[in-house]
């Protein structure tokens, strides 16, 4: 529905990530993180209108834009695929490994539950699952207090499918509190570290933040 994007607060459609792909992401305000720019284990490929994330092996990469900051929008649209899922990830067993995950950061970093982690602000990380249970709260091994992780789908592969999540609404359940402060930082991961096989292939198309409630 190309009426709601008109209303969005931000946006990023992938069709428009310049080649190469790791200038292009850059030039738009991400860094990449860990392995995310090892071509040797992940691959972005800026396609006709989407970004790839290909894992070849065992990895773990972040690409991050924390040049955000805005405090009306209350919902996230998504436009994204699974071409290959990871397999052996089941978050059930705490196996939490994704092919695509993204995340959306609040506010001010907090102290992380563990002192050699780095601080974080909290944080909804959503992603596309095989078999885990869509719209329910798991909690990963670290950032327990401040992290919650949110399957919101389950794609057939090679399906695009579009996902409108009010996370204003989830922040609040899921943390306890009316107060949601502003979006500060959006990320997008790809995990399949420790898995014996560690290939995947995920795609996203366009992210939005839009604010439905007046």
């Amino acid at each position: 529905d190309m009426g709601v994007r008109a209303e969005h607060l931000w946006g990023l459609d992938f069709s428009t990530v310049q080649q190469p792909p790791y200038q292009g992401l850059k030039q738009l305000g991400f860094s990449l993180e860990k392995e995310m720019d090892d071509k040797d284990k992940i691959t972005l490929a800026a396609m006709e209108d989407r970004l790839e994330i290909n894992a070849a092996s065992p990895a773990f990469g972040l690409m991050v834009n924390k040049n955000i900051n805005l405090e009306k929008p209350d919902t996230i649209e998504i436009e994204w695929g699974i071409n290959k899922y990871p397999e052996g990830a089941d978050w059930d067993r705490e196996i939490n490994r994704e092919a695509v995950m993204v995340y959306l950061f609040f506010g001010e970093p907090m102290d992380a539950d563990k002192f050699y982690l780095p601080d974080s602000p909290r944080f909804l990380g959503l992603f596309l699952c095989k078999d885990e249970l869509q719209m329910v709260p798991y909690l990963g091994k670290n950032y327990r207090e401040t992290g919650k992780y949110i399957c919101l789908g389950e794609p057939e592969l090679g399906e695009t499918v579009y996902t409108s999540f009010n996370f204003h609404q989830a922040f609040r359940e899921l943390f306890g509190t009316d107060e949601v402060p502003p979006v500060t930082g959006l990320g997008i991961e790809v995990d399949t570290s420790d898995l014996p096989d560690g290939r995947s292939s995920a795609f996203i198309k366009y992210i939005g933040l839009t604010r439905e409630t007046n």
